[in-house]
């Protein structure tokens, strides 16, 4: 017998050493005081424009070789990625993203840059309708994921895939958990007149 895997979404996960990106992102934040009661439900966040400044190619030109590299493992056909928007994310604990979607991007994705200790993780939603008719036990985790969060960590998803974050403790954090956020798009050409089914 043969199984064949329907539909898979993968989550693309990288490293990368943070510290460049990081002193770039704190010198954008504002004081500590204006984080903390910046929102009590959303964090704060820069301009989304932060790839079209010449001081943030290196974290640009890391982004893009992760995203050809989870592209070439996605078998996407493509005749290049650019980014669309790049910003600097910063919460204290109560201050998440309610879940949200990319549009017009290909790939979104999250580069950790300071992640202290009780930092808040990423939710992925089951994007399959009707998975929760029923729920039998697995060997590996179903259903929504939590993803933790860690300094240096770089994860890419399809922009199409529902996320947030979300609390994993009560306490305050130390200090503000601090991320560059991307959206990627693709080039290519159309060669199809019609959209095709494709048959096993």
């Amino acid at each position: 017998m043969t199984a064949h895997i329907l539909w898979p979404t993968f989550l693309w996960e990288g490293q990368e050493d943070p510290t460049i990106a990081l002193t770039l992102a704190q010198e954008l934040l504002p004081d500590d005081y204006v984080l903390r009661d910046w929102s009590d439900v959303r964090p704060w966040s820069s301009d989304d424009l932060l790839h079209h400044r010449e001081e943030w190619t290196y974290a640009r030109d890391r982004i893009l070789e992760e995203a050809v590299r989870y592209a070439e493992y996605s078998g996407i056909l493509y005749q290049n990625l650019y980014i669309t928007s790049m910003w600097v994310n910063a919460q204290y604990q109560r201050q998440n993203h309610a879940a949200h979607r990319h549009p017009n991007s290909l790939f979104s994705g999250i580069w950790y840059l300071d992640t202290p200790p009780g930092s808040q993780c990423l939710m992925i939603y089951d994007p399959r309708a009707g998975t929760d008719v029923i729920k039998p036990r697995t060997r590996e985790q179903q259903g929504n994921i939590g993803v933790a969060a860690h300094a240096g960590s770089m994860l890419m998803w399809p922009s199409w895939l529902l996320h947030s974050t979300q609390s994993i403790t009560v306490n305050e954090l130390e200090r503000p958990r601090i991320s560059l956020a991307f959206n990627i798009m693709l080039r290519d050409s159309i060669d199809d007149h019609s959209a095709r089914i494709d048959y096993l």
